[in-house]
């Protein structure tokens, strides 16, 4: 396997660290590689060098040689197996009860496009109003992550709440 690297600029490629993605073997990119670290020297096909320069001015590191994975702790880890399987659950419940998804929108547009082939039009503004709501809130915490910044968990978490809860209330006002 051969690696090329990303750069902005002809020059930035020629004189800056960069991070290499791995792509199949072109001309002019030779690699090494062990078990933890892969290098990849970058030459210019037209330009000949010997291969000496070539591997003391331009040897590169890979992203999995300078990225390394955050160690998570235990309660992080706890937190997200409970959002996974709160996310489960919901998609279980919702499946079950309404025939539709929470978070997979490509499932909710399969029932969509099969209520429409079928000609139930009432079940099809059903998964779009469904389709819609759920792109309308991610663009809407999008927004608020972007203009927010590290307050946009405090000001969209309680929102949030109170919109399950007022779907929790209609739903026992008006059962079926």
């Amino acid at each position: 396997i051969g690696l090329i690297s990303v750069s902005e600029s002809f020059s930035a490629f020629q004189s800056s660290p960069r991070i290499v993605a791995p792509l199949t073997t072109q001309q002019g990119i030779s690699s090494s590689s062990s078990p933890l670290w892969t290098t990849t020297t970058t030459t210019t096909p037209t330009t000949p060098k010997s291969s000496t320069t070539r591997r003391n001015n331009s040897k590169r590191f890979s992203a999995a040689a300078t990225t390394t994975p955050s160690t998570l702790t235990d309660s992080k880890k706890r937190l997200l197996t409970g959002l996974a399987f709160l996310t489960g659950w919901a998609d279980v419940a919702l499946v079950t009860k309404h025939k539709s998804f929470a978070t997979m929108m490509t499932g909710n547009t399969m029932w969509m496009a099969s209520a429409a082939f079928e000609s139930r039009y009432k079940d099809v503004l059903y998964y779009l109003s469904l389709i819609v709501s759920y792109t309308i809130g991610v663009a809407s915490f999008r927004r608020a992550d972007i203009s927010l910044k590290e307050r946009s968990l405090s000001v969209c978490a309680p929102v949030a709440t109170m919109l399950f809860v007022a779907s929790d209330a209609l739903s026992a006002a008006y059962p079926g």
